[in-house]
């Protein structure tokens, strides 16, 4: 939304991409796979399924401020944070407000699958800070269960389709989500989104996918 070649920047001082908003309330920076023409890259063309126990990690830093903000990364159908949108989906998501969708707690770090257009929407209780490091990862298993990680760490996941998030306990733990809907094609996203008058950034250092051969 709103978004021009300027707006990505390879940051001066941070090793990666700098994403940077313009200056109006709900302008949106979002990277993912060139999708056309057909196949022209591996990210588009060989097929993220559900089935084909896909892992995906990135490394987003926070700016200076993370005031009036949201954003967001993982396997989605389209690129909106809205979590009501994507039938099935499994995301990290941060949002200050509750645009994308109610959350228990908007200064945290929330977790999102969505199976067959049931959201599963867990608080992963994790504070987000400016200026810092989140690694964060995604794996689906060969039951089509998801797990979530964040700077390497396990955090257990709702089963439970609770509106606006639900926390599980202990927070760090091995519960995986419920299985996701079979033979689903998932498309890497990562975005920043303001959420007020002002440009708000993100910087990104690198994104990983991978997935088994045969299936």
């Amino acid at each position: 939304t709103n978004a021009s070649t300027d707006d990505i920047t390879f940051s001066s001082t941070i090793a990666g991409l700098q994403l940077q908003t313009d200056g109006s309330d709900n302008d949106s920076v979002i990277i993912l796979p060139r999708v056309a023409p057909a196949n022209i890259t591996a990210w588009s063309g060989c097929k993220w399924g559900t089935e084909n126990q896909v892992q995906f990690e990135t490394l987003v830093r926070t700016d200076a401020s993370i005031a009036d903000m949201c954003f967001y990364a993982g396997l989605k159908l389209t690129n909106t944070e809205v979590y009501a949108t994507d039938a099935n989906q499994a995301y990290f998501l941060y949002d200050s407000s509750d645009d994308s969708g109610a959350l228990t707690s908007n200064g945290n770090l929330h977790f999102v699958v969505s199976i067959g257009g049931t959201d599963f929407v867990t608080d992963l209780g994790i504070t987000i800070a400016a200026a810092t490091n989140y690694r964060l990862g995604i794996t689906i298993d060969s039951a089509r269960k998801v797990s979530a990680y964040v700077d390497g760490v396990q955090y257990s996941l709702s089963q439970a389709g609770t509106a606006g998030g639900a926390t599980v306990s202990p927070a760090k733990g091995e519960q995986k989500s419920l299985a996701l809907t079979d033979d689903i094609d998932l498309i890497p996203y990562v975005g920043v989104k303001a959420r007020a008058g002002a440009a708000k950034t993100l910087h990104l250092s690198y994104e990983k996918i991978s997935r088994i051969i045969f299936e």
